[in-house]
């Protein structure tokens, strides 16, 4: 039992947001309703072929649920739908529960058309059926994808060994936020990251062999305007900025690469498409 759970807290990507809602809800209701429409299962040959609009209905509802899971969730639940946070335990709950929920809104689509009354003894037959059929695939397409992203991040990890700035930027950081009185100064080879927390930016930072914590209301693109005559500090990911001065070691995950700063024991991700850029000025020190 431990072994799975640990195994379920082993990180995974987060996909969701509106692109891959409108994409998948295509793709997904377009199956479903040509699958329908086509085919004839479940005894719908008989079925008119005028009322083909009614089947298609099914691919409707389809879209709509999938749009409702990966576009409107997510803004509903941020604190669950956490990239940081996300692993593969919940990846497999989201995935079925997922396949739940369409099942759910096709069978009240069906009701809402026909004369079908609700019999909860046989909607937990269908919803039992359609869980039980997608737990395996589920369970294994995830495994293997968490495998695949796992041995790709961590082997390009290996290849990345940074190096240490012939000259560290010794000069001051003055950090200015939106609130009165709201202003920070440090050394700025004592800046570690900038995190974007909604309308606020936490700022890690290294006092008297320490991590410290500061949050300023602020975006990062502004803060970041504040410290461009410090090249060291490059933003890696849409929500973080490095001092790349600081990392020590890069790793590997299921999620992409993580950048670390001594014993700090903080971890930041580096976007997919930032990998080379980031890689290139760890190893060959730009930075004055």
């Amino acid at each position: 039992m431990n072994a799975l759970l640990r195994y379920c807290k082993r990180p995974y990507p987060l996909h969701v947001g509106w692109a891959k809602a409108l994409r998948q809800g295509f793709i997904f209701g377009l199956f479903v309703g040509a699958f329908l429409v086509f085919f004839r299962p479940f005894g719908l040959y008989s079925v008119d072929r005028k009322y083909d609009y009614v089947l298609w209905g099914f691919g409707a509802v389809t879209f709509l649920a999938t749009l409702f899971n990966d576009g409107i969730l997510p803004k509903l639940l941020p604190s669950f739908f956490h990239e940081r946070k996300w692993n593969t335990g919940k990846e497999i709950a989201f995935v079925l529960y997922h396949i739940w929920f369409i099942g759910t809104a096709n069978f009240a689509y069906l009701l809402l058309l026909t004369t079908t009354k609700l019999i909860w003894t046989a909607y937990g037959q269908i919803c039992m059926y359609t869980l039980g059929i997608g737990l395996f695939p589920v369970v294994l397409g995830i495994a293997i994808r968490q495998r695949q992203l796992f041995d790709r991040y961590s082997g390009q990890a290996e290849q990345i060994h940074p190096t240490q700035p012939t000259r560290p930027d010794v000069s001051a950081v003055v950090i200015s936020g939106k609130n009165d009185n709201e202003q920070l100064e440090l050394p700025a080879q004592n800046l570690l990251y900038l995190e974007a927390e909604g309308n606020y930016v936490i700022v890690g930072f290294e006092k008297d062999g320490a991590l410290q914590k500061e949050m300023l209301r602020s975006t990062l693109r502004e803060l970041l305007e504040q410290l461009n005559e410090h090249p060291s500090l490059e933003q890696v990911h849409r929500s973080f900025v490095a001092n790349l001065d600081r990392v020590d070691r890069v790793t590997g995950n299921s999620q992409g690469l993580q950048l670390h700063f001594g014993e700090s024991g903080v971890e930041i991700p580096v976007s997919r498409r930032k990998v080379p850029e980031i890689k290139e000025l760890l190893e060959h020190t730009v930075r004055p």
